[in-house]
């Protein structure tokens, strides 16, 4: 509610009491952002966060604007703070680097822990930079420049949602910024029931594309972020501010650089009426032709004069519904690849298995002291590690060779033991090698003896 009892000014007339004071509840500094996850991606598809690392630098961390991502699902944000450590690994950041920028707050950390991650968020040239939580943070920290809602909030309330923008440039003077990603199928202009294909408009991308610089020796080696069209982000890098009352918006890219609306399939009609029925208030607000004006009107906050901090918004930074620039986000990277094991009956399958043993054989021996047997051997490497290391093993590789790939692709294991693991594993290479490559010549026997009989 904009409406509270405060306690009334000071007045010859009477001594102070209590009056009914409007107070307004907009963030007027920051600005608004709703963004959909286009069809044929998901909430566990996280490239979408990818452009929270824009700006890294391995030698320097404060280079990320502090960030806090908001994920009501527990195990979807551990996902995607997995996801955002690859991303930085890759870009040459070291694990125990990366461990200390993003961070988890979660509900059973203990208090001194708290306290030591709060303390450590709050200062400005802290390590820590992204901070991801699965509930509103009680948090007062100034210098937090976005805050991201990947996702609906659970309760599906919008006055939630904006109490968690609330989080972001609380100084009251800095600019932020507030992210919303949704489906696509929150959103009205994001398909239709029928879609004739003369009506699509035409797709232009973003000016802001995902740059890998591993693969560009002409780019910057701390950036992944680089601008391919300054041209059409001219009118939201000028001074002035667009005309008063209009929007700003660009009719060929639209406020989510360009879109082609597709046909509702039957789940997502039905979904949409769902999302109508049980929340109108969400519903409205990410259809709305004004984002801030549908907030604060849900939040009954009044218009005109006698509303106390009441300040005007201009398009530029309202939201980017008002000025389509501001949903301009750089292109998401690609997906990797999705890992495979080794083709059995080749050399690889064959070291996979002998991998796998090895690993077994080395939980059993690690936890035989507390008391647990069968511990599977994917508890000290995975499945994709496994993998990983079984590919090295080739006949034109040397044991040599196989040892030092090893040691380089385990060397950011996450294990506490990860030095005597690595050892042990690079001592059996030799014994690894042989029985592959001899079960490997028992197995081509076998098939020239089928053959000829």
């Amino acid at each position: 509610m904009a409406t509270g009892y405060f306690p009334s000014r000071p007045s010859p007339k009477g001594p102070v009491g209590l009056a009914a004071v409007d107070r307004a509840v907009d963030r007027a500094n920051v600005s608004i952002i709703v963004y959909p996850i286009e069809r044929g991606s998901s909430f566990k598809d996280y490239g979408r966060l990818a452009f929270l690392l824009s700006g890294l630098r391995s030698d320097c961390p404060q280079a990320i604007e502090k960030t806090i991502v908001y994920i009501d699902s527990p195990n979807k944000m551990y996902a995607a703070r997995y996801y955002l450590m690859q991303l930085a690994i890759r870009l040459g950041m070291s694990r125990d680097e990366v461990s200390r920028v993003i961070r988890l707050y979660f509900k059973d950390i203990r208090p001194g822990d708290w306290e030591l991650l709060y303390n450590n968020f709050l200062a400005d040239d802290s390590p820590c930079r992204i901070l991801l939580a699965p509930f509103a943070l009680d948090m007062d920290i100034r210098n937090v420049k976005r805050v991201v809602q990947f996702g609906p909030p659970s309760s599906g309330d919008l006055a939630d949602l904006m109490q968690r923008f609330g989080c972001a440039v609380r100084d009251g003077t800095t600019q932020g910024k507030a992210y919303f990603f949704v489906p696509h199928w929150y959103i009205d202009i994001m398909g239709t029931s029928e879609v004739a294909p003369e009506q699509h408009p035409v797709y232009k991308p973003s000016a802001l594309r995902y740059h890998d610089y591993a693969s560009d020796s002409s780019a910057s080696r701390y950036s992944i972020f680089t601008r391919l069209d300054v041209e059409s982000d001219a009118s939201s890098d000028s001074d002035s501010d667009p005309t008063e009352g209009q929007s700003s918006g660009d009719p060929e890219l639209g406020q989510f650089g360009g879109c082609c609306p597709l046909k509702w399939t039957k789940v997502e009609v039905s979904r949409r009426e769902k999302l109508r029925l049980e929340y109108p208030g969400i519903y409205g607000f990410v259809n709305a032709k004004c984002f801030r004006k549908e907030a604060l009107k849900y939040l009954q906050q009044r218009t005109g004069e006698g509303v106390e901090r009441a300040v005007y918004v201009p398009p530029k930074t309202c939201c980017n519904s008002c000025n389509h620039s501001l949903g301009r986000l750089p292109k998401a990277p690609p997906r990797p690849p999705v890992a495979k094991p080794p083709r059995k009956g080749t050399i690889q399958g064959f070291a996979w298995e002998e991998i796998d043993r090895f690993c077994d054989a080395y939980a059993e021996k690690k936890y035989r002291g507390l008391f647990i047997t069968n511990m599977p051997g994917s508890v000290v490497l995975p499945p994709k590690g496994q993998w990983k290391i079984a590919e090295f093993f080739t006949p034109e590789a040397s044991v040599e060779e196989i040892k030092g790939r090893i040691e380089a692709a385990l060397s950011q294991l996450d294990y506490d033991e990860r030095e005597d693991f690595v050892a042990k594993l690079c001592a059996a290479v030799p014994n690894i090698y042989s029985e592959a490559f001899k079960r490997l010549q028992n197995q081509r026997k076998v098939t020239k003896r089928k053959r000829t009989s």
